[in-house]
């Protein structure tokens, strides 16, 4: 089954969820691929890869149109390169990443959207917020000029089903209560509990890729 059918396939189980299709590791041609099936969402976590990938692919048509996510931990120093290379942000997890997000986005005159990374598993290899700090970053972030918070974004714990799901249900309870419209959670490996769970964008790429 080639790349054409697998999303296929993903995107009837979708239904309205947003897809974002993970593309780190992947080469150019593959990404092009990715996008030749109507995508129109891809997310990177690797700065240098993504730069020398962006730079091959930024003369076509499909890639210029697509929405580039920025998913991996986001380093202070790199805020210009990523406010410069990406759309959408989606592991902004604390105040001072957000600042030097807001200030690099205004150098480029350029508006990001945004989600708040929340760690709700508790778990110290992932990053994120704590969920009790999320409420007075929800308030400020969208006081920074040129950014538009629009939800949260949140990875499930390497456990069983019942934590993954304990996880998600924090998130979209938290998500509710500060009334934001996303919700980013769910990969290759919890995907299916996370649409159960009222996910409404997942990231997925080993699930499509590596059969």
């Amino acid at each position: 089954m080639g790349i054409t059918q697998r999303i296929a396939l993903l995107r009837s189980e979708l239904g309205p969820v947003r897809l974002v299709v993970v593309t780190k590791g992947r080469t150019p041609q593959e990404i092009l691929e990715v996008l030749e099936t109507g995508v129109m969402d891809i997310g990177e976590n690797r700065l240098q890869e993504t730069e020398e990938k962006f730079a091959q692919l930024k003369d076509h048509a499909l890639f210029q149109k697509c929405t580039k996510h920025f998913i991996g931990h986001m380093q202070s120093n790199k805020a210009a390169q990523i406010a410069e290379l990406f759309d959408v942000v989606q592991s902004v997890d604390s105040l001072k990443i957000a600042e030097k997000l807001s200030a690099a986005a205004q150098r480029q005159r350029k508006k990001l959207t945004v989600f708040l990374q929340v760690n709700a598993t508790g778990e110290a290899q992932k990053h994120g917020c704590r969920p009790s700090d999320a409420p007075k970053l929800a308030v400020a972030i969208p006081l920074l000029p040129n950014l538009h918070l629009v939800g949260l974004m949140g990875m499930g714990p390497q456990g069983s089903e019942e934590e993954i799901r304990h996880c998600f249900q924090t998130l979209r309870k938290l998500q509710r209560e500060l009334q934001l419209p996303e919700l980013s959670m769910g990969m290759s490996n919890d995907y299916k509990i996370a649409l159960q769970e009222g996910a409404t964008m997942v990231r997925i790429g080993s699930a499509l890729f590596e059969l």
